[in-house]
């Protein structure tokens, strides 16, 4: 999600990730932190949660007998074979408004499991092996994708039929979902407001680069 934060700093809004860069440069030895690709001044009822019209996640699949260390900590590394076609059959089953109560984590209560999906659909990546997952909504719940993607693994892996996707969705119930994937693989990877969308600030600071 991106950031807001009300500040007094007289920092001109489009000049806040020179300062953050500056401010977080590591020392040779530290991890690479976070940092920023484009900032602006934003109303002040703005809010970076309440206001979203679409929230797009990626989760990424190495697929492969062996692992990939270039993707260890951003991908999800499946040993055996999987059936691509269940894998695209049952993410279309996410799309259209559901009751995603079997898809959420124990425990959390939310004042509905209701949810618009927009997109759902598993994508090629770069490399043969390298599997995206791409979904967008209006909001999701606690571990929902996660839990999808654990869910389409196992009907893509066979280990459950096509029709678990389906039953799921119509009876809520956890018990009828498949496993939580790691989070490793998972990143919010778009967001899309009424009169902003990130999608084309990151393009264009993947330009710069």
């Amino acid at each position: 999600m991106p950031p807001a934060a009300r500040t007094a700093a007289s920092t001109p809004g489009p000049r806040w990730p020179i300062s953050i860069r500056r401010a977080a440069s590591p020392a040779p030895s530290s991890p690479t932190p976070s940092t920023a690709a484009f900032s602006q001044e934003a109303p002040a009822d703005f809010h970076a949660r309440f206001q979203v019209a679409r929230k797009h996640y990626r989760y990424a699949l190495w697929q492969s007998p062996h692992g990939n260390p270039f993707l260890r900590d951003t991908a999800l590394h499946i040993h055996h074979p999987l059936d691509r076609s269940l894998l695209e059959q049952a993410a279309a089953m996410v799309v259209g408004e559901h009751d995603f109560g079997a898809f959420k984590a124990a425990g959390i209560t939310p004042k509905t499991t209701w949810r618009t999906v927009f997109e759902s659909r598993w994508v090629q990546g770069e490399c043969p092996g390298l599997l995206y997952y791409h979904v967008a909504g209006s909001g999701f719940l606690y571990n929902m994708v996660r839990i999808l993607v654990g869910t389409m693994l196992e009907i893509g892996g066979g280990r459950r039929p096509l029709a678990a996707m389906e039953e799921a969705l119509a009876s809520g119930n956890r018990e009828d979902a498949g496993p939580t994937a790691p989070a490793h693989g998972l990143m919010l990877w778009r967001v899309e407001y009424p009169d902003f969308d990130t999608e084309a600030h990151i393009q264009w600071a993947g330009q710069l680069e």
